[in-house]
């Protein structure tokens, strides 16, 4: 019998130390600072309230990382202002707000697209329709697919078929088509059958369907692709680039990036109006010439080049961001700094991590401290200071959704 009331007692003991752990873990993982987060932006505005910002190739591992403090608060995804407005999107729903950070039009649409002419894009229960910057419903949601405006018309889709309606809703060319590209400088590719050629805005046919894939026209001239290879043509169809290229993208400030396969791999170079060669076909990779500096890849390594193909930022860093502010963040032996558009190392690459500047100020992380500094490299908020303001803001937060809940 004592010895039944004993191996009892153990049991009891045991079971006590196994919930004390439970407990003591459980509370541990509860009160877990918070992560310094890459998109954060510092505010002492009492009413501010955190926004992550898809402004790069961060957002995606951001958004992940904040997982479960966006599940915790409600946390809003705001994108950038277009036209007055900005688009949020809460809990799978999108909406607006104005400058003062007011809910302009309800969290209430299922997809939403930025304002475009003065109207945007929205759906609801699989259907598109289209909304002022009053909310008010202008074009009905009856759509099975739609585009924004642009040129002062929209792609819309009824029944598999692509068609072009003007603000008032009406059709303004026949509908008949199988896939559409939005207006530019005049004209709008259109898909029949399975060949592309363009319209104009009554619908007219300006260049018969002849092409497997099209672009947009930009400064005059438009890519396309025939029997797998791509060159360029005028608005009276006219190939004035031979088609030669396994790619080819869109004119920027007179250069146009294209590619070809050569025994080396797949390389990149630009191209003039005339179809002459003026950057070596030598890149790995490389951007539209759409400033006076453009950020190439060749062996590993990124660097800037100018339309005379000069590498006026040496190509030798192991990552390099766009330029925000003047200056670009570069990575070298796994240490983050930033140069100007001399390729002067202005900030020195000491940082674990660094992010591009905004309104001054720009996120910096060597272990796991985190802080902003300004452009001298001065350290300017702190990682205390970060953290706590973030709590209080994701405490704020709560009241705010909850508000624009009901």
């Amino acid at each position: 019998m004592k010895k039944t009331k004993n191996n009892v007692s153990l049991l009891l003991f045991v079971l006590c130390c196994i919930l004390l752990v439970f407990f003591n873990y459980y509370f541990k993982q509860k009160e877990e600072p918070l992560p310094v987060v890459q998109e954060y932006r510092y505010s002492d505005s009492v009413n501010s309230y955190p926004r992550i910002t898809p402004q790069d190739s961060a957002y995606d591992n951001y958004k992940t990382s904040l997982n479960k403090y966006l599940k915790m608060a409600g946390l809003l995804i705001q994108y950038p202002y277009k036209e007055g407005l900005a688009r949020i999107h809460k809990r799978n729903f999108y909406g607006f707000v104005d400058t003062n950070e007011n809910v302009a039009i309800p969290i209430t649409y299922d997809y939403a697209l930025d304002f475009s002419e003065g109207l945007c894009l929205v759906g609801k229960d699989l259907k598109y329709g289209y909304l002022n910057k009053k909310g008010e419903v202008i074009i009905p949601m009856i759509y099975d697919a739609a585009k924004s405006f642009s040129e002062g018309l929209a792609a819309v889709n009824k029944d598999d078929k692509w068609y072009y309606i003007n603000k008032s809703g009406n059709a303004v060319t026949s509908i008949n088509y199988n896939a559409t590209i939005s207006f530019s400088e005049g004209l709008a590719a259109v898909k029949e059958k399975d060949l592309w050629g363009y319209v104009d805005a009554t619908g007219k046919k300006i260049i018969p369907p002849a092409y497997i894939e099209v672009g947009n026209f930009r400064e005059g001239l438009a890519p396309v692709q025939k029997s797998y290879k791509w060159g360029y043509i005028n608005k009276k169809g006219e190939i004035v680039i031979p088609i030669i290229y396994d790619d080819a993208k869109l004119f920027y400030n007179g250069l146009a990036r294209v590619k070809k396969a050569l025994k080396t791999g797949e390389k990149y170079g630009y191209i003039n109006k005339t179809g002459e060669v003026v950057i070596p076909i030598i890149y790995d990779e490389a951007e539209n010439f759409e400033e006076e500096l453009v950020k190439v890849e060749k062996k590993g390594k990124f660097g800037y080049i100018n339309k005379s193909g000069e590498a006026i930022i040496p190509i030798v860093y192991d990552q390099i961001n766009d330029f925000s502010e003047g200056l670009a963040v570069v990575k070298k032996s796994e240490k983050w700094g930033y140069i100007n558009k001399s390729g002067e190392k202005i900030i020195p690459l000491t940082y674990d991590h660094a992010n591009n500047f905004s309104e001054g100020l720009a996120l910096v992380i060597n272990g796991h401290k985190g802080g902003y500094i300004d452009k001298t490299g001065k350290e300017i908020i702190s990682d205390d200071s970060i953290k706590n303001s973030y709590r209080k803001q994701i405490r704020d937060l709560k009241d705010f959704t909850r508000e624009i809940s009901n």
